[in-house]
């Protein structure tokens, strides 16, 4: 499969024949803290491998201290093998409203891209 990201097209290759496990609370959850962490080495794990090179070292990419996300799990859609979207929300002083995309790499969900959809709850 091929993707479209803001950082160009990723060519996304599945070796097996299985669906993906749902994303769960709990791993939404984790998700979110991953993305409001001030620490770059916990936000990173949000990250899919494919895409940390063109964010590494750009603290800048880091949500302000005080944001929040929360993940709506009942919008994640898998679109293919190892592929899915789901819906987040920010509040604080970058809020909006942001459409994740996922990959599921080292048996997790992790974004390799984002998709603005307008301005925060």
């Amino acid at each position: 499969m091929v993707v479209s990201t803001g950082a160009g097209w990723w060519v996304l290759a599945r070796s097996h024949d299985v669906r993906s496990p749902p994303l769960t609370e709990k791993t939404a959850a984790i998700l979110a803290d991953e993305l409001v962490s001030q620490d770059p080495a916990v936000a990173r794990r949000a990250y899919s491998g494919a895409v940390l090179s063109g964010i590494e070292g750009k603290e800048s990419s880091l949500l302000p201290a005080g944001a929040k996300v929360s993940v709506d799990t009942a919008t994640f859609q898998e679109l293919g093998k190892g592929i899915a979207q789901v819906d987040a929300s920010v509040t604080g002083s970058a809020a909006g409203s942001w459409r994740l995309h996922l990959v599921y790499e080292g048996g997790r969900w992790v974004i390799f891209d984002t998709e603005p959809l307008g301005p925060g709850p």
